[in-house]
């Protein structure tokens, strides 16, 4: 049987990166033919060396009509590909994966009696129309003789302008085609097999909102990287557990392609939890030395904390900066501020913790505590915004955030000779600068705090204020937003 898999491509900074050939490789094993179209004007050589030996022929275009330009390129220079082709897949870059052996799926779809299947669809939701999802689709031979599927193409790619122009006139106007062309159409992974599952809070692109359930229940071979996002419902950012879900598969894909390319790749939101939270009153992890620290500043920003020797040439520093312009001493008298020293200082097993977290990793450059709970209920850790266009002047090219961005590392442990330059900038842009240069940021919380953070946090909802007023206000903005964050938690965020 003649297979062609045609894979579309886009890079931000035009590269091909590990995960992409990774992924072409274990394609390449069950097609006939592949046809890389990359929507980036200009590849690498390096890049286009690595990727020769997997495609039989490469196509470099620039970035109109988002896949489905890529893919109708391809069709315009391979007029005869229709006729010569028994199946056509379609696969882009969207994704990691395979997580599993594609033999897995092709034996059981080859064996579905249905004319075009996809790994995923998405239901039908208010005015969007259940449809299949394109990131990996397959088009058997009936489909492939059909006049009307032929001529869709060259429309869609004229119309598409947008990623919502993608859905519409791409994903959406595609699938209303073939059913009214009487094609039989199947998925991989039923999402109606998750409806009764989740609630009507939840957007139901189970592709991006549940993927770990996804790979739990059906062993789904690829994971859409936007699914390490922030979806639109939820409060939870799920990107550890869907981490978690795959090592708990029985994975054997490389972690490192995911977390890599995150950092690189993604807002800085999407990748900071992905190691997890460092859990700090565990057991300190083995290493042969802790290094050195010292408290930078007025000792008095840490009362009753036991200071080391002041050490010039420690290999790390705690760090307290000012809170709204405050002066240092000041500082600590905000309560969110304690929340944070306590929270990276409480017991000297917590910095332990934190000291062999920077000896293991050489590229970590701070350690800060996460936003406090009452931050989080009462939405103003939400409201946050950083300035890119501002921090382009320290030449920092980073994806920016479309929400909240990470936490302002306000009290932090950093290592001095990675942050040289950065002395006199704002806290909130240090996470960012550090992603501009390959360097990483950890957030660190005792298990103990972890626990009981929200449950302190809805306590002092009791007695918030001593203005009626005040109290209805407050209960307002931080009651909805506590019973959502637990329901999403119970419902499917962990």
């Amino acid at each position: 049987m003649d297979r062609l898999l045609l894979y579309a491509h886009y890079d931000r900074d035009s590269r091909i990166d590990a995960h992409v050939l990774f992924a072409l490789q274990q394609m390449r094993q069950h097609c006939s033919r592949l046809i890389f179209i990359s929507n980036c004007d200009v590849l690498p050589e390096p890049d286009l060396a690595a990727l020769e030996p997997l495609a039989d022929r490469i196509i470099t275009r620039p970035n109109r009509g988002f896949d489905f330009g890529a893919w109708h390129t391809a069709m315009a220079m391979e007029p005869d590909l229709f006729e010569t082709c028994d199946e056509l897949w379609l696969a882009n870059s969207s994704c990691f994966g395979p997580l599993f052996p594609l033999t897995d799926l092709f034996d059981r779809m080859d064996a579905c009696d249905c004319d075009v299947w996809a790994l995923t669809g998405h239901p039908a939701c208010g005015r969007v129309p259940a449809h299949l999802q394109s990131y990996f689709t397959v088009f058997r031979k009936p489909v492939l003789n059909d006049r009307r599927f032929r001529e869709f193409w060259p429309r869609a790619a004229r119309r598409i302008r947008t990623f919502d122009d993608a859905v519409k006139h791409g994903e959406m106007a595609l699938c209303r085609l073939l059913k009214n062309s009487r094609f039989k159409l199947a998925v991989f992974a039923d999402p109606a097999d998750l409806r009764t599952e989740r609630t009507d809070g939840h957007t139901p692109s189970f592709a991006y909102n549940a993927a770990d359930d996804l790979i739990r229940r059906f062993r789904l071979p690829f994971v859409k990287i936007k699914a390490f996002g922030r979806v639109p419902c939820s409060s939870v950012i799920k990107g550890g557990d869907i981490l978690a879900a795959i090592r708990q598969s029985g994975s054997a894909y490389p972690e490192s392609l995911i977390t890599d390319f995150l950092f690189r790749h993604a807002p800085l939101s999407w990748s900071f939890h992905l190691p997890g939270n460092l859990i700090t009153d565990a057991a300190t992890p083995p290493v042969k030395a802790l290094p050195s620290w010292r408290v930078a500043g007025d000792p008095a920003c840490f009362p009753g904390l036991a200071l080391p020797p002041d050490d010039p040439a420690a290999e790390l520093e705690l760090r307290c900066y000012p809170v709204d312009g405050s002066a240092l001493p000041d500082a600590i008298a905000d309560r969110n501020a304690r929340w944070r020293l306590e929270a990276l200082t409480a017991n000297p097993a917590i910095i332990d913790n934190i000291r062999a977290a920077f000896a293991a990793d050489p590229a970590l450059a701070l350690v800060m505590a996460p936003e406090p709970p009452a931050e989080l209920l009462s939405g103003r850790a939400a409201r946050r915004r950083i300035d890119f266009t501002a921090l382009s002047a320290f030449h920092c090219d980073v994806p920016p955030e479309p929400g909240a961005p990470v936490p302002e590392p306000l009290v932090c442990f950093v290592r001095p000779a990675l942050l040289t330059g950065y002395q006199h900038i704002p806290p909130a842009w240090l996470p960012y600068l550090l992603q501009s240069r390959n360097l990483r940021c950890r957030a660190a919380l005792p298990a103990a705090m972890l626990q009981h953070g929200y449950r302190r946090a809805a306590d002092s909802l009791l007695h918030p204020a001593p203005q009626l007023s005040d109290a209805l206000r407050l209960l307002r903005q931080t009651l909805p937003r506590a019973i959502r964050y637990r329901l999403m938690r119970f419902c499917g965020g962990r």
